[in-house]
């Protein structure tokens, strides 16, 4: 291995331009942002991802299924995750594993931003998400 991989690499989330999510783009009703921090792009990882999202409140995102692990930590917020027939209930301290192939979404059913941190495996840009469209709907109006 050379020796320039082998260096550690820092991101700060205030020099990251976060993406916005809106109605457009990947929110059902509402609106938030993504901050990707480790990426291959910006920080050389080859294996994963790691960022912070935040939603406001009243936001849900549609349904969707991928080809990835997905790790996701709430710092501070509320709200449900629906994962195939389940809903679980967020708070800060919960951790959650969202294994490839499992439909899934996130709603914030409370009255401040839900703030999380995610990590996937491998980088969604090798394994793409897709919405699903059979059940979006259904999932989202809770």
């Amino acid at each position: 291995m050379a020796r320039e991989e082998l260096r550690g690499r820092a991101v700060r989330l205030a020099d990251v331009r976060p993406r916005l999510l809106d109605t457009t783009n990947y929110m059902h009703r509402g609106d938030g942002r993504v901050s990707d921090l480790l990426t291959p792009e910006r920080a050389g990882t080859k294996n994963m991802i790691l960022g912070t999202s935040v939603y406001n409140p009243g936001s849900v995102t549609w349904a969707k299924i991928h080809n990835f692990e997905e790790a996701v930590y709430v710092v501070s917020g509320r709200g449900i995750f629906y994962v195939e027939e389940e809903a679980i209930s967020l708070e800060p301290g919960t951790a959650l594993f969202i294994p490839p192939g499992a439909r899934h979404n996130i709603e914030n059913n409370g009255t401040e931003p839900l703030v999380f941190i995610f990590a996937a495996a491998p980088p969604p840009a090798l394994a793409p998400t897709f919405p699903d469209t059979q059940t979006s709907s259904r999932r989202v109006d809770v």
